[in-house]
């Protein structure tokens, strides 16, 4: 595993500062791309651009579906992403009301992905434990109580692309249509780009990049 690296979230505005990947399409390995200012992603045919790219949709709320084809080895989004415990994406975004985390792991169902927030910046330690005297990547199941013993703000888990959607775009409508409209107004105010007052309907769509 790589050692933490801090990165400046000195942001202007809010939005997308970087993307980390944690055992996910690469196995066994954590990968990054910086967003926050110009991104110069470089690289031979097969190392993984596009992977990444595909990535910067689904931030803000793409349907997965939309970004891996079943085609050749890329099965589901979910498979191709996600396909072990220790699999992970996370989104270090800015707001109003500073750095926070979206965390993306594979669902208990094994068949999509599920979604919690972090009231902090990335830092490896909140994804690793200690095991035999090494430190290596947390199971996904166990989030929720690691952040909690390291005392960090978080979300519940979210089942569905939908309530994750409401959150990151801070889009009351989607709020007001889901069965947790009360928890996830609480979560938007906290976690949305826009904060308490903003919106951002349809940035999901926003450099969509094509299924190749």
């Amino acid at each position: 595993m790589q050692n933490n690296e801090a990165v400046s979230t000195d942001l202007a505005t809010p939005g997308l500062i970087r993307i980390i990947c944690i055992d996910a399409h690469i196995p066994r390995k954590r990968m990054e791309v910086k967003l926050s200012r110009h991104a110069n992603i470089s690289g031979s045919n097969g190392s993984g651009k596009t992977t990444l790219l595909k990535l910067v949709p689904f931030f803000y709320g793409a349907i997965p579906t939309e970004l891996v084809e079943r085609v050749g080895k890329k099965t589901s989004f979910t498979d191709y992403y996600l396909a072990r415990p220790t699999s992970m994406i996370i989104f270090e975004y800015m707001t109003p009301r500073g750095p926070k985390c979206a965390v993306v792991y594979r669902h208990a169902s094994g068949t999509k992905p599920a979604y919690r927030f972090l009231d902090e910046p990335f830092n490896i330690e909140y994804f690793s434990e200690i095991k035999d005297g090494e430190s290596v990547f947390i199971e996904s199941r166990s989030l929720g109580r690691h952040w909690t013993l390291l005392k960090l703000g978080h979300s519940n888990q979210l089942d569905t692309v939908t309530d994750y959607r409401a959150v990151i775009q801070g889009d009351r409508s989607l709020v007001a249509r889901s069965n947790q409209a009360r928890e996830l107004a609480q979560l938007s105010a906290a976690y949305s780009l826009g904060g308490s007052k903003g919106s951002m309907y349809w940035s999901n769509r926003t450099g969509h990049i094509n299924k190749r």
